[in-house]
């Protein structure tokens, strides 16, 4: 499996987490659950463009879950654009669904709270970037049919959007 190489670190992240809650250390408290959720986050939000690009292109879409020591993305074939952009918005938008899941809670863990809304406003924060998701949603809306005017080159539309 591609994300075998990250259970380790997720372990020691959640692990240290409780036990810094435990002896009521809160700077420890935070480093682990920022790593935590860093980590989490990232996984959920190309799982997140999996799981979109499955429901909007057909369950035998291939998308592949790419892993290296510094990335994880993925890669896949480009979509019309209006769904190739509900595609890239969803990896941005899922940790958001998740802090959404956490608010409940908020009053009773503030600080693991604080450290996932960072988390997800920082995923946001990726579509202003000019590569990643940022990339591929300037590219989806630059092909959108709202733009007729534009004029494009034979060859100038990708085969494949890289999302991350």
């Amino acid at each position: 499996m591609a994300l075998v190489g990250i259970r380790l670190p997720l372990a020691l992240f959640l692990f240290g987490g409780v036990g810094a809650q435990l002896a009521h250390q809160p700077v420890l408290v935070f480093l682990s659950g920022a790593g935590f959720y860093l980590m989490t986050s990232l996984v959920l939000h190309e799982c997140a463009h999996v799981l979109a690009y499955r429901l909007l292109a057909g369950p035998e879409a291939c998308a592949v879950l790419v892993r290296s020591a510094t990335r994880l993305r993925v890669v896949r074939v480009v979509l019309p654009s209006s769904r190739d952009i509900m595609v890239t918005l969803a990896g941005p938008l899922a940790p958001m669904v998740v802090l959404g899941g956490i608010l409940p809670w908020a009053q009773n863990l503030p600080l693991h709270t604080a450290v996932a809304g960072a988390v997800a406003l920082a995923h946001l924060f990726l579509l202003a970037l000019p590569f990643g998701d940022g990339n591929a949603l300037r590219m989806a809306v630059r092909d959108h049919p709202a733009f007729p005017d534009r004029t494009v080159a034979k060859g100038d539309f990708p085969l494949h959007r890289n999302h991350g």
